[in-house]
């Protein structure tokens, strides 16, 4: 029986491990405050855990591939800090990032975003590991700087099995002075 227990104490640590290490967990995270593009949104409003908000994005991206939508890069706008709010009143806007104005919207709705100052984290793993690598820092660095923390938009890019996820965190530069900000 301590033999059986051993080894599957083992097998889940290597299963722990290779997990992390197929999602990119050492990955590292790149930070830097930047001014970001205008951005060409086409999507749907959700309400409930981001967790799943997923399927929406998929929803959104095969209607986009359906209906001759070009979909080179999906989103998820994160619109509650849900260290705030209760997991089924969380609110996001998720789908396809667009590079034009589509001629058909379909049944969703098209937003342009410009955001004129970001604090923004690049990270090559997996979006499902943005809660553990990268939100920490963001929520350490909006308190530091005694920034109320924004919205977010997560900008998610597959290409060739390989993930890699722009997250911008807005500063409001009419709110505050962004010549004494830290990165």
């Amino acid at each position: 029986m301590l033999k059986f227990a051993f080894g599957f104490f083992v097998a889940m640590i290597v299963s722990y491990l290779v997990t992390g290490v197929y999602l990119g967990y050492y990955k590292s995270v790149n930070t830097a405050i930047i001014t970001p593009e205008k951005y060409i949104l086409l999507g749907k409003e959700v309400t409930g855990p981001y967790n799943e908000a997923n399927q929406y994005i998929e929803e959104v991206e095969k209607w986009a591939k359906d209906n001759s939508v070009d979909c080179p890069k999906s989103f998820g706008q994160y619109l509650d800090d849900p260290q705030k709010i209760e997991p089924e009143k969380l609110r996001s806007f998720v789908g396809c990032v667009l590079d034009a104005e589509p001629g058909n919207k379909g049944p969703y709705e098209l937003k342009k975003v410009e955001i004129e100052k970001a604090y923004s984290a690049k990270f090559g793993g997996s979006p499902a590991l943005g809660p553990l690598k990268v939100y920490p820092d963001v929520y350490d660095w909006f308190e530091q700087n005694n920034i109320l923390f924004p919205f977010s938009l997560e900008i998610y890019t597959l290409r060739d099995g390989k993930y890699s996820t722009l997250y911008l965190f807005p500063i409001p530069v009419d709110e505050i002075n962004t010549e004494n900000i830290k990165l």
